[in-house]
C-alpha cells in the first residue's frame, strides 16, 4: 500500500511537472505570438509610415511642379506683357519719327516737341531697342532740319530770282514805254514833216513836186522801218521770264519728293514721279481732302501706266514698313485741300512683282527622298512609341505623352510601324529601279 501510495504521489508529481511544462510551453507560445504580432504591427506601422511619407513626398513634388509651372506661366505672361508694352512704345515713337520724315518748316517745332515728349515718356519702355530708336530719332531730326534748311535756302534763292526777274521786267517795261514815247514823238515829227512836204510839193512845179514828194515818202518809210525793227528787238528781249514760269509750274502745287532724295533723269523712278505729278495736278483739287479716294486714283493711274502690283497709302497717321524686294518706291508730301488738321499730306507708293503661278516643287527629287523620309519617321516613331507605350507609371502632368499614349498605344503600334518600314523599303526599291 505504501508503495502504491508512493507511486501515486510520484505520478501526481510527474503530472504536475507535465502540467507545469505544458503551461510554460503555452505561455512561451503566447509570448512568441504576441511578440510576432507586435513585430508585424510595427512592420505594418513602418509600411504605413513609409507610404505616408511617399504620399507626402509625391504631393510635395506635385505642388512643387505646379508651383514651378505657375511661376513659368507667370514669367511668360510678364514677358508677353512686357513685349507688348515695348512694341506699343516703339510703335508710338516710330509713328512720330515718320511724321518727322515729312514735316514742313511751319510744323517742325510742333512735331519736334511731340518727338521729345514721346521719347521722354516711351523710350524707357522699349527695352533693348532704346539705343536704336534714340539714334533713329536723332538722325531723322537732323535729316528734317537739313531738308528744311535746304528748302528755305531754295525758297530764298527762288524769291531772289523772282525779285530779279521782276526788276528786269519793270526795267524792260520802263524802257518799252520810253521807247514807245520816243517812237510816238518821232512819228509825230515825221507826220508834221510829211504834211509840210506835201504843202511844199503842192505849191511847187509838177516835176519838182513829184521828186520832192517821193523823197519825203522814202524818208517816212525809212523812219517807220527803223521803228518797226526797234520794236521787234524789244519784243525779243522781253520774253526772258517765260522759262522761269514753266519751271515753277511743277512746284506751284507745293508737291515735294521726299524719297528718293535725288530723281535722276533716265532712271526707273523718274517716269513714276512724272506720272504722280501729272495725276495729282489733275485730281488733287477735286477730291475734297479724301485721302482714300486720292490713293485709289493714284493706284489706278500707276497700274494703267506701269502694270501691277502697286501699293499706295495717303494720309499722316500711319507707319509704313514696305517689303524689301520693292521697287519704284516714292514718298511725296503735298498740300491737300480739305484735309483738316494738317497742312501737308504724305503719299507713299511702291511696286512689287506678282507671282505668275506654276509650281516650284521638284517632284522627282521629292520622290527620291521619300524612302529616307519614311525611314526617319519609322526610327523616331518606333523609339518614341517604345518609350511611351511601355511606361508602367506614366506621369499625368506630361500632356504630350498622355496624348501619344491615348492615340497610338491602344492599337497595334508595332504592326503599324512595320507597315511604315515596309513602305520605306518598297519606295526605296522603286526609286532605284526608276533611276536605272
Amino acid at each position: 500500500r505504501q508503495q502504491q501510495q508512493q507511486q501515486q504521489e510520484e505520478q501526481m508529481r510527474q503530472h504536475e511537472v507535465f502540467v507545469k511544462q505544458q503551461e510554460q510551453q503555452r505561455l512561451m507560445q503566447q509570448q512568441q505570438e504576441l511578440k510576432r504580432q507586435e513585430e508585424q504591427r510595427a512592420w505594418q506601422q513602418q509600411q504605413m509610415q513609409r507610404l505616408r511619407e511617399q504620399e507626402a513626398e509625391r504631393r510635395r513634388q506635385a505642388e512643387e511642379q505646379q508651383r514651378r509651372q505657375e511661376e513659368e506661366m507667370q514669367r511668360r505672361r510678364e514677358a508677353q506683357e512686357k513685349m507688348a508694352l515695348e512694341q506699343k512704345a516703339a510703335l508710338g515713337i516710330r509713328k512720330v519719327i515718320q511724321k518727322m520724315r515729312a514735316v514742313g518748316a511751319d510744323e517742325f517745332e510742333v512735331v519736334n516737341a511731340e518727338l521729345e515728349q514721346v521719347l521722354q515718356q516711351e523710350l524707357p519702355n522699349v527695352g533693348a531697342q532704346m539705343e536704336q530708336l534714340r539714334n533713329e530719332a536723332h538722325q531723322m531730326r537732323a535729316m528734317a532740319q537739313q531738308r528744311i534748311e535746304t528748302e528755305k535756302e531754295a525758297k530764298r534763292q527762288e524769291e531772289e530770282r523772282q525779285k530779279e526777274l521782276e526788276r528786269i521786267r519793270l526795267e524792260q517795261e520802263a524802257a518799252r514805254k520810253e521807247f514807245l514815247a520816243k517812237l510816238g514823238s518821232q512819228v509825230d515829227a515825221l507826220e508834221k514833216q510829211c504834211t509840210a512836204l506835201k504843202e511844199a510839193a503842192a505849191s511847187a512845179d509838177g516835176g519838182d513836186g513829184d521828186d520832192t514828194s517821193a523823197d519825203a515818202a522814202a524818208a517816212a518809210a525809212a523812219a517807220e522801218g527803223k521803228g518797226e525793227e526797234e520794236r521787234k528787238e524789244e519784243e525779243e528781249a522781253s520774253p526772258e521770264k517765260q522759262p522761269s514760269s514753266s519751271s515753277s509750274s511743277s512746284s506751284s502745287l507745293g508737291l515735294r519728293v521726299l524719297e528718293p532724295a535725288q530723281v535722276e533723269e533716265g532712271s526707273d523712278v523718274a517716269p513714276v514721279v512724272d506720272a504722280l505729278r501729272d495725276e495729282l495736278a489733275r485730281c488733287a483739287a477735286s477730291l475734297g481732302g479724301d485721302t482714300q479716294v486720292l490713293a485709289a486714283a493714284v493706284r489706278k493711274r500707276l497700274t494703267a501706266d506701269f502694270g501691277t502690283i502697286w501699293h499706295v497709302a495717303a494720309g499722316n497717321d500711319f507707319v509704313l514698313e514696305a517689303a524689301e524686294n520693292r521697287r519704284n518706291h516714292v514718298l511725296l508730301s503735298l498740300p491737300l485741300p480739305g484735309n483738316k488738321g494738317h497742312s501737308h499730306t504724305r503719299l507713299v507708293c511702291f511696286q512689287h512683282e506678282q507671282f505668275k503661278g506654276g509650281s516650284n516643287i521638284d517632284w522627282p527629287r521629292l520622290l527620291k527622298s521619300l524612302p529616307y523620309l519614311l525611314l526617319a519617321i519609322f526610327c523616331f516613331g518606333y523609339m518614341t512609341l517604345n518609350t511611351v507605350c511601355k511606361e508602367e507609371n506614366p506621369d499625368p502632368s506630361q500632356k504630350l505623352r498622355q496624348r501619344i499614349r491615348s492615340t497610338f498605344c491602344d492599337t497595334d503600334w508595332e504592326g503599324n510601324m512595320q507597315y511604315v518600314a515596309a513602305a520605306a523599303l518598297v519606295c526605296f526599291f522603286l526609286t532605284r529601279r526608276a533611276g536605272r
